[in-house]
């Protein structure tokens, strides 16, 4: 009974300071609110996951959702989960790897995504929770390349 009594003091106390977003992620869940709609609303919110999804579908947002995407990028654990840039993923030895690596994931998790490594690693983050750990290991490897 004590210990019922306790969790719920400390969760209470916790939750708001979990749950509320820092002003910056606001700043972002309200500018990308369409696009998060329209191309993420299937990822769990958390760990920089919805600033990934965005990040791999930038060409599908407005420039104001693209500049605040952009500013997340440089902050917390999203500027080491997410590569720059514009890598092909076909004809590579990343993208390779990549493929046949997480194939299955890219087909049904990534199919409107660019097929440009970043976008597909910032993807396949942003849907990490749905992910195979082989697909997961593979990711991160072929991100150590491009960082």
């Amino acid at each position: 009974m004590r210990l019922v009594a306790v969790a719920t003091l400390v969760a209470a106390f916790a939750t708001p300071a979990v749950l509320a977003p820092t002003p910056a992620s606001a700043d972002l869940m309200q500018t990308c609110a369409p696009e998060i709609q329209a191309v993420c609303s299937d990822v769990r919110e958390g760990r920089g996951r919805i600033t990934s999804c965005l990040a791999a579908n930038s060409d599908k947002a407005s420039a104001a959702c693209v500049a605040e995407v952009d500013a997340q990028l440089n902050k917390g654990i999203v500027r080491n989960r997410v590569p720059r840039g514009n890598t092909p993923l076909q004809g590579t030895s990343a993208g390779a790897t990549l493929t046949a690596a997480c194939g299955t994931e890219i087909a049904s998790l990534c199919s409107g995504v660019t097929p440009e490594a970043e976008a597909m690693i910032a993807c396949l983050y942003a849907r990490s929770d749905r992910v195979s750990k082989t697909c997961e290991d593979t990711s991160n490897a072929v991100l150590k390349t491009l960082n």
